[in-house]
């Protein structure tokens, strides 16, 4: 698969034509492979950049206030 067609498909700019490329692509083996390893180094990526610091912190218990809250409000 021509590399540059993926970057579009993860820009969302490709074509109709493209789009239907590239997601038969992603359904043979070597696109499964694709999306496997790619999910590995967004996943490393995200964990070296401590993910839990892209959400601004909440007490736990003002969080848990809220969820009972809305419970019993549903």
């Amino acid at each position: 698969m021509d590399r540059d067609l993926i970057e579009k498909y993860f820009n969302d700019q490709c074509s109709e034509e493209e789009l239907e490329q590239v997601l038969e692509w992603f359904q043979t083996d070597k696109g499964q492979a694709f999306l496997k390893q790619d999910m590995e180094r967004e996943e490393k990526r995200l964990a070296g950049n401590n993910a839990s610091s892209l959400f601004s912190e909440v007490e736990s218990e003002e969080l848990f206030r809220r969820i009972q809250k809305h419970k019993k409000k549903g």
